[in-house]
């Protein structure tokens, strides 16, 4: 992977083509602490 210094929210696709890594071994990697861990961007009521 290489590294990006931005600090921004990207989608699933953009994720996927900066990093080579598929949703799945993303997740896995997150659980692991080895990828950074996705934000929750839902408005809760």
């Amino acid at each position: 992977m290489r590294e990006i210094n931005e600090d921004r929210v990207i989608r699933e696709d953009e994720c996927r083509k900066l990093t080579g890594v598929c949703r799945t071994t993303r997740y896995e990697l997150e659980k692991k602490g080895s990828f950074p861990s996705r934000l929750n961007l839902a408005v809760v009521l």
